[in-house]
């Protein structure tokens, strides 16, 4: 619905019903969220003088079904230590924070899931900090695009 079309509404509510209506300007809440499965290999690595910053992930996005368009979900497939385990709430907190501002158009993304398959830590460069930033890093790797906004309107 366009802002005409709510504007028509509140009218016709005026009129037919003697409802009085309070509008504003109305919110849309565009989403964005991946349509197809898409792999990602991402290397987050940056050296500065002393300890550096090093984390690797692979895997894949894949798309959830039509009624969990709302939920960003995180799921370890690895197989030994590539990636130690005390790790993944950081790869899954940069998911997160890579979501709350989306690609295109800086909204919410949703609806798909990350399955991380495989990745590469270093023992001394490797931190929290460099697998959250990998995992932000991965995420631009996907391919965006917007889901048509939805409409509250509460009487």
């Amino acid at each position: 619905m366009g802002e005409l079309h709510l504007e028509i509404y509140a009218e016709r509510m005026r009129a037919e019903y003697n409802c009085p209506c309070i509008t504003g300007k109305p919110k849309v809440a565009f989403r964005e969220t991946i349509q197809q499965p898409v792999k990602f290999n991402y290397v987050h690595k940056k050296q500065t003088g002393g300890a550096g910053q090093y984390g690797k992930i692979e895997g894949e996005f894949i798309p959830l079904d039509a009624e969990q368009y709302t939920k960003v979900e995180f799921v370890d497939q690895t197989i030994g230590m590539n990636i130690p385990k005390n790790y993944m709430p950081a790869i899954d907190k940069g998911l997160h924070d890579a979501c709350e501002r989306g690609l295109l158009t800086g909204h919410r993304m949703s609806g798909f899931k990350m399955v991380l398959l495989d990745g590469q830590h270093h023992a001394v460069d490797s931190s929290e900090m460099a697998f959250r930033l990998a995992s932000i890093g991965a995420v631009k790797q996907g391919e965006p695009f917007i889901v048509q906004f939805h409409c509250t309107l509460l009487l």
